[in-house]
């Protein structure tokens, strides 16, 4: 049997909403007691993004998001429901969010932290080719707008972008920049 990481001894829920819950646990550390309170998602095994490719362009989406207050950019994303896989979950949200068909899967990445030190949230990555002529409707109450562009192009758009009504997710920046640096 493999010894927990995190020695935790007590965690109790401090509120909750339809889809969050705030908990905190007592855990021991190096023999010490501490506590950590922390947000949770409730009602699903993660959280996928979709980064879909066209030749050179990518899929990005933009969408207001309330939390900070902006148009965030980014790849398109969602919940992963209860029972579903990644892969079907991309297929899924990525028919909701830009009206587009997952043609093949490249990849699938482990499950990884968004915010480790906020929430227990944790998302798939999944790299796939789209199918070009199947374009299904979108989900209207969903208020997304789809876009492809070039990576370069992509750099640009932001940076011309005013900060005060606009941001960029972290995982879409990383990855982009990334993907120019090793060009």
């Amino acid at each position: 049997m493999v010894k927990p990481v995190i020695d935790i001894k007590r965690e109790r829920l401090l509120c909750e909403s339809r889809f969050l819950a705030l908990k905190e646990v007592d855990y021991a550390d190096n023999e010490q007691e501490k506590t950590w309170s922390y947000v949770t998602r409730k009602k699903t095994s993660g959280v996928v993004t979709v980064i879909a490719t066209k030749g050179y362009k990518f899929l990005f989406i933009s969408q207001k998001r309330v939390p900070v207050n902006k148009i965030v950019l980014g790849f398109p994303s969602g919940l992963i429901d209860e029972g579903e896989t990644p892969k079907k979950a991309a297929g899924r949200e990525l028919i909701e969010e830009t009206g587009y068909f997952i043609n093949k899967t490249i990849s699938i990445s482990p499950l990884l932290p968004k915010s480790a030190g906020l929430t227990d949230e944790s998302m798939y990555i999944v790299k796939c080719t789209v199918k070009e002529k199947h374009v299904a409707p979108t989900d209207p109450t969903e208020g997304i707008t789809s876009f492809w562009m070039t990576a370069r192009a992509f750099i640009d758009y932001v940076n011309g972008l005013s900060k005060k009504t606009h941001a960029v997710e972290n995982h879409a920046w990383a990855y982009i920049t990334g993907y120019l640096r090793d060009r």
